[in-house]
């Protein structure tokens, strides 16, 4: 873990692409827990959960949350370009429709995955379906693998 000073104002000066997971993360990671076993799993929990950051660990149990809290003091957490192959290659195996035959609303409710409100009804004009995290699937595989070819790192911000 490297401990340097992280300056999140010079970020998109440096960003060449941004992905949002708005509120379908959680149950892509859900989806992708199921999908992956051993060995693997640990890789691809670096997607969501990146475990290399900039700045200083936060000690969360010495935070008064009353207060105000410092966002822009909180670590800058990545996925170096290392691991963004490994997650790319990873990623590749992924069959779209044997991933996608793991949704299951209920079970995803049952596990109070955020938001706790998945459903079946596919409409284009709904989220919270398997149609929501067929996108974010493919938007997932689409960010790894460009950044994979040009040896980009990923940051993380889970807002």
């Amino acid at each position: 873990m490297l401990k340097q000073e992280a300056d999140l104002e010079q970020l998109p000066d440096v960003s060449m692409r941004a992905e949002i997971f708005e509120q379908n993360f959680e149950g892509l990671q859900f989806l992708l827990a199921k999908f992956f076993k051993g060995a693997d799993l640990n890789v691809i929990s670096e997607i969501f959960s990146p475990s290399e950051f900039l700045g200083e660990e936060i000690d969360y149990t010495a935070i008064e949350f009353e207060d105000d809290f410092d966002e822009v003091a909180e670590p800058l957490f990545y996925v170096s370009p290392e691991k963004v192959q490994a997650i790319k290659t990873l990623l590749t195996t992924i069959d779209d429709k044997k991933f996608l035959d793991l949704y299951n609303s209920d079970e995803l409710n049952a596990n109070e995955v955020y938001p706790e409100s998945w459903h079946n009804d596919e409409s284009d004009d709904q989220l919270f379906n398997k149609r929501h995290l067929e996108e974010g699937l493919r938007y997932l595989k689409e960010l790894f693998k460009e950044a994979a070819a040009n040896g980009n790192y990923i940051f993380s911000f889970i807002e």
